[in-house]
Order: structure tokens, then sequence, then C-alpha cells
């Protein structure tokens, strides 16, 4: 959880949340509040060529948007 990912640039990144199993396939999560904008899925794309570069596959990419009334679930 909320780790830093140093990418080959040097740019650092910090996903929420990221599961990886043992065949170094890889979940990545994130969580926002308010209402879903492009740039959240432009960041899960950063995170997933981040991790491409370090030889894990992306399977999903998930979006969490929590709000007072709702909970919203984005597969990218």
């Amino acid at each position: 959880n909320e780790r830093n990912i140093i990418t080959k640039d040097g740019l650092i990144l910090r996903p929420d949340r990221i599961n990886i199993n043992s065949d170094n396939v890889s979940t990545l999560i994130d969580y926002k509040t308010g209402s879903p904008k492009i740039y959240h899925n432009n960041q899960l794309n950063d995170y997933e060529n981040a991790l491409g570069e370090m030889g894990f596959t992306v399977s999903k990419k998930i979006l969490i948007y929590s709000s007072e009334d709702k909970i919203v679930i984005n597969k990218v």
C-alpha cells in the first residue's frame, strides 16, 4: 500500500494499492474522492508502464470513487 515506484526517468509514482501474484501479474487499485477525471485513468496508465518496466504484467486497473452517499468502481 502506498509505496513509491521510481521510474527509470527518476519520476516518483505512488499508487494506492498493487496486488501481485506469484506469476508477477498485478492488479492496480487507486482510490479517489469526487467525480471521475480523465487524468485518473492516465495516472493508472503511468503506474502500469512503470510496473511493465520492472517486469510485471498488469491484468486489471481499478479506480474506486467514494463520496458521502455512494461508491463507484470503474475498471479501466
